[in-house]
């Protein structure tokens, strides 16, 4: 087993920051489907990844055994670190991304020599300057890019053409993708894949276990709300509505809050069990009724694989990611409300 592990490639697979666990999830459903096929150093800007490395080291992700998987925090351009006291907030801005251009191309350079890696894959909607800037310095290391669709009409149209520093773009499918309206309709430059899920990575569980595993009530309907890191707006009135509509009405709730949320959670309630960072929540997607949550990409194709009827509730403010058309789309489709 450790001769075969040795033999295989080493691949850097990154992700951008976002605003949740979308682009890690993607990956990790990539990481873990490769299984032994190659060695995977995640690369993550994110503030999720010190959890999705807990759920590998701590038996959460069985899937992961014996895979070796490095995890690598790399902080974005945001972080406080880079920013200089007393310095008018604009000039700091501009002069942040500068200076974390350059550091950032250093981290990936020194990462791929370190791990002999022999390709790098991204999964966002923006490539950073460090990491084109890194791809030059790296010739004989392979590129690809993870680049969804159903982007936002107004979403600038020029990032697109980043996909030619890349030896590959990749494109996952969406299962609203005909009601796509932006930019990426009708572009030749991606090469088109299979909607990318955990659902299709891990064993999954049956109702009865996976309610035992969450602590839900093993009779009864039980409702997932699931709204979100408030992180592009608040969710604490739609929680708020959803306890008290439910509330006397036979149903349980399963409120979901990840360690990166912006949201306090809910006040104790007897008809309420908080899903306190449990990840990866995909795998138990049996012991729910319906759904309440976010119309991203991962969500919406987790729930659908799992057939957990859903009503999706779009982010307007998202700044690429159109989830009002992939909403409109589903409920177009009679997949979902």
């Amino acid at each position: 087993y450790a001769g075969r592990m040795h033999s295989a490639p080493v691949v850097i697979v990154m992700t951008s920051n976002g605003v949740g666990m979308g682009h890690l999830s993607r990956q990790l459903a990539t990481v873990l489907s490769a299984g032994e096929r190659m060695r995977a150093v995640v690369l993550s800007l994110s503030g999720a990844l010190p959890r999705v490395a807990a759920a590998a080291e701590h038996g959460e992700l069985p899937e992961a055994e014996g895979l070796g998987l490095r995890f690598e925090y790399c902080p974005s351009w945001e972080s406080p670190w880079l920013t200089v006291p007393g310095r008018p907030a604009f000039v700091d801005r501009v002069q942040r991304n500068t200076r974390w251009a350059a550091y950032l191309r250093d981290r990936i350079v020194a990462l791929a020599r370190e791990t002999g890696a022999s390709a790098l894959v991204f999964d966002g909607v923006a490539p950073y300057r460090g990491l084109l800037a890194a791809r030059k310095q790296l010739p004989s290391v392979r590129f690809a890019w993870v680049r969804r669709g159903m982007w936002h009409p107004s979403a600038p149209p020029r990032r697109l053409e980043a996909s030619r520093h890349f030896d590959l773009t990749i494109a996952p499918r969406d299962i609203a993708e005909a009601f796509d309206r932006g930019p990426t309709v009708g572009r030749s430059d991606a090469s088109p894949v299979a909607p990318v899920s955990l659902t299709s990575a891990l064993h999954l569980t049956d109702r009865a276990h996976a309610r035992a595993a969450l602590g839900l009530p093993a009779e009864g309907p039980v409702l997932l709300l699931a709204p979100g890191a408030g992180v592009l707006r608040p969710v604490e009135a739609v929680v708020a509505e959803v306890l008290e509509r439910t509330a006397g009405s036979g149903w349980h709730v399963a409120l979901t809050r990840q360690a990166i949320a912006r949201h306090a959670g809910a006040a104790e309630a007897e008809h309420v069990t908080v899903l306190d960072d449990v990840y990866p929540l995909a795998r138990h997607l049996a012991a729910f009724d319906a759904s309440i949550g976010a119309a991203g990409y991962n969500a919406v194709h987790e729930l659908s694989a799992a057939r957990v009827p859903s009503i999706f509730l779009p982010n307007p403010r998202t700044t690429t990611d159109d989830q009002l058309a992939r909403g409109a789309g589903l409920e177009s489709m009679g997949v979902a409300l």
